[in-house]
């Protein structure tokens, strides 16, 4: 019988250091070098129309609104527009977006965190009332509520996903 942990099949020490530099996108510079240029590409990013219809269907899919967050960030970061420190300091602004997202589109039993319900309320929700959520409201969804309302009203089906390339007619 097989050991679970083989300690003779594992990376040597130092390995990771012998790779081409630069093979991954996370090793080069960033394509956003502040926060502010990474939070303003990426939530242009999320309230696009295909991305804000995406992010409806998850939720009313059942998928909690934190995992919805964190793989969009996780994304960015693996694509190379931001760095890591950027990608956690997002994490909280796009999860406030997908949730506003799925407040807006009145999405029934929307699912916060992924972790089982607490009959107490988590961190998340007691965090929500706080200056940075009122600020992030009032600031960036006064002009994409229409559009929310628009983009839940189309009848077409999605055909990209949230941190696919854009086409160039997006791009320009």
């Amino acid at each position: 019988m097989e050991p679970e942990y083989d300690e003779f099949n594992s990376p040597i020490p130092g390995q990771s250091l012998t790779d081409e530099p630069g093979k991954w996108s996370w090793e080069k510079p960033p394509q956003h070098a502040s926060f502010e240029e990474a939070a303003d590409a990426t939530m242009d990013k999320v309230f696009n129309d295909k991305s804000t219809k995406n992010i409806i269907m998850m939720l009313e899919a059942g998928l909690p609104v934190e995992g919805i967050a964190r793989t969009i960030v996780f994304g960015g970061f693996q694509a190379g527009a931001y760095t890591v420190d950027v990608a956690l300091l997002l994490t909280r602004l796009v999860t406030e977006a997908v949730l506003t997202i799925g407040t807006i589109a009145e999405v029934d039993n929307m699912r916060l965190s992924m972790t089982p319900e607490d009959p107490e309320q988590n961190d998340f929700e007691v965090g929500m009332a706080d200056a940075q959520f009122i600020k992030f409201l009032s600031e960036r969804t006064e002009k994409d509520i229409g559009k929310i309302k628009e983009v839940q009203e189309k009848e077409e089906e999605p055909t990209e996903s949230l941190m696919s390339r854009p086409t160039q007619e997006e791009d320009e």
